[in-house]
């Protein structure tokens, strides 16, 4: 169930980090009321949501609501920093956008996939409960690493070379 309701959580990860990289020059040049009508708006987003999510999801309206109202947050951040500093310039971002997406779908595709495992352990260890959490993040982990080595979001020859470098330094 946590996995569940982690990877539901996955998109709010994502737009949380967007809002707060576009709030930034908001900061920058001393503009807070934008920022305050943001936060109301984002907070007005997650009560106007939350109710029929959880009507109709149950207990997994909650973090559908969150991750929800943070994506309609950043859209409504968009609209506010191109209203105040004209256009950000997204197609830069092109085919890294898109990688990355490519990315944050491996990882949550891992934790759906890994999130019924059950364990052959006694769950009301501790031991068992652990590893119950600890699985599918690592293999979420493993399934985040290798899709950004993958679809190169990062070089493999850079990371390859980096570790070598750190190794070289271990031994040493």
């Amino acid at each position: 169930m946590t996995s569940s309701l982690l990877v539901l959580m996955t998109p709010y990860i994502f737009f949380s980090r967007a809002i707060t990289v576009l709030q930034t020059p908001f900061y920058a040049v001393k503009d807070t009321r934008t920022l305050l009508i943001s936060t109301i708006l984002s907070f007005v987003l997650y009560a106007v949501t939350i109710g029929p999510l959880v009507h109709f999801f149950d207990y997994y309206g909650f973090p559908l609501a969150t991750s929800l109202a943070t994506g309609l947050g950043t859209l409504v951040m968009c609209v506010l920093m191109h209203r105040s500093f004209g256009s950000i310039g997204w197609s830069k971002l092109g085919r890294f956008g898109v990688r990355m997406a490519c990315v944050a779908v491996a990882m949550v595709a891992a934790l759906t996939l890994t999130g019924p495992v059950k364990l052959h352990l006694d769950p009301a260890g501790l031991f068992g409960k652990v590893l119950a959490l600890a699985i599918p993040s690592v293999i979420a982990l493993v399934a985040f690493c290798a899709a950004i080595l993958f679809v190169r979001v990062v070089e493999p020859a850079v990371v390859f070379s980096q570790l070598r470098v750190l190794r070289q330094k271990v031994l040493s």
